[in-house]
């Protein structure tokens, strides 16, 4: 397990403010494909703590940036969403069906389809 990467990856994501979290995902990415095994296999289980609470903030800061009202931070959120559960088969399973749901719900926002409806010439009469 690679506890030090994990707590530099929970580090960024809760101390870097949305606006700016764009800038940090090539750096947080970086680590999460190419390190193996991925940071989180083994850290869901851990006997350690420590481990167990770095996940837990991980997976709580991606669901709030998935559902925050800054476009920014919803986008760092979904791209986070995917660069984890890739990385991690684990991470799939434990946070994978929550985060989906989270991301399809960004998909029925009525600001989405009345964008898209617009878009379409849909609200003309």
């Amino acid at each position: 397990m690679h506890l030090a990467l994990l707590r530099s990856v929970v580090s960024t994501l809760l101390h870097t403010p949305e606006e700016s979290l764009a800038s940090e995902i090539p750096g947080v990415a970086r680590i999460l494909y190419t390190t193996t095994p991925s940071i989180f296999d083994g850290a869901l289980v851990s006997p350690s703590e420590e481990a167990r609470v770095l996940c837990a903030k991980t997976t709580t800061r991606i669901a709030a940036l998935i559902g925050s009202k800054s476009p920014q931070a919803r986008w760092a959120g979904a791209v986070l969403a995917k660069c984890v559960l890739e990385s991690s088969f684990e991470a799939l399973t434990a946070w994978g069906e929550a985060w989906c749901r989270r991301l399809v719900g960004l998909l029925n926002v009525s600001w989405w389809i009345s964008s898209v409806k617009t878009a379409r010439g849909e609200d003309r009469h």
